[in-house]
């Protein structure tokens, strides 16, 4: 796999962060950004994340990307968004209010639909 020279950077700021204490949420959240920042393809994140990752670290990063949507549909409810991050937040809004709900990242309502599946 062939690296952009902005994932090379983010990688060496991560190194650089964690050497410095800086907490891993803060750092995953950095090189996510940056990783998108210079990705060439969205394809390539999905099957790194559904093929080369463990299957239950596979569940902890999914219940965090719920948190992450739960956050941004909060955003919509509060005002805190423009047209850059218009689609994500107003997304996250619709699927908060359809399915996923507004409470913890692995709470009791999303269990039972999940079970009925």
């Amino acid at each position: 796999m062939k690296y952009s020279e902005n994932q090379i950077k983010a990688f060496e700021r991560y190194t650089h962060n964690s050497e410095r204490g800086l907490n891993y949420g803060t750092l995953a959240a950095q090189v996510l950004s940056d990783y998108a920042n210079g990705k060439t393809e969205t394809k390539e994140f999905a099957e790194e994340i559904t093929s080369a990752t463990h299957r239950y670290l596979q569940g902890v990063i999914f219940k965090e990307f719920v948190a992450v949507i739960r956050a941004w549909a909060k955003c919509y409810d509060s005002g805190k968004y423009d047209p850059r991050n218009e689609f994500a937040v107003k997304t996250s809004k619709v699927l908060c209010d359809s399915y996923l709900g507004y409470e913890g990242a692995y709470d009791n309502a999303l269990y039972d639909k999940i079970k009925k599946l």
